[in-house]
């Protein structure tokens, strides 16, 4: 059930952004896309891939270095806010990508994943995550989520 997201290391090279980006890698078998939107510092990220068409995960990319372990997928308890509406205990793992700690959320969270992503598509203030004694909070600048969804659809 667990997968590395192999696209990451690519993202993290990238300048951090203030809106939401989308970028998508399809070719004739596989296929992939990313929404993601940095706070400067840390990520949020929604994906999905053709290895599992019908799942679609979240990941909080953080600025914080893997710790040991994380590798190991260790739980996690988040929390997510969107306009007043909460999202609570959703059950992710700690992942390391390429040096960085990763909160992923499990696969069988996907169904809540998506109305969270409904959620943020009619957001108007910024969406919070937390978890542990972390919390950050994306901009909904911009959010337009529907060439992701589309994508994950096929």
């Amino acid at each position: 059930m667990y997968r590395t997201v192999i696209f990451l290391p690519l993202l993290l090279a990238s300048a951090a952004v203030t809106v939401w980006e989308l970028n998508s890698h399809d070719t004739k078998k596989t296929w992939e896309y990313v929404a993601y939107q940095s706070d400067g510092i840390d990520e949020l990220q929604f994906y999905c891939d053709n290895v599992d068409p019908d799942d679609i995960q979240m990941l909080v990319v953080t600025s914080l270095d893997a710790e040991a372990g994380d590798d190991e997928f260790a739980d996690v308890s988040v929390n997510a806010l969107i306009d007043g509406v909460r999202f609570d205990d959703l059950s992710g793992y700690y992942d390391e990508v390429e040096g960085e700690r990763t909160v992923v959320l499990e696969t069988r969270e996907e169904a809540r994943v998506r109305d969270i992503l409904d959620a943020a598509q009619a957001a108007s203030q910024p969406i919070q995550i937390s978890y542990d004694v972390h919390s950050h909070r994306f901009s909904v600048t911009d959010i337009g989520l529907d060439g992701f969804v589309e994508g994950c659809e096929r």
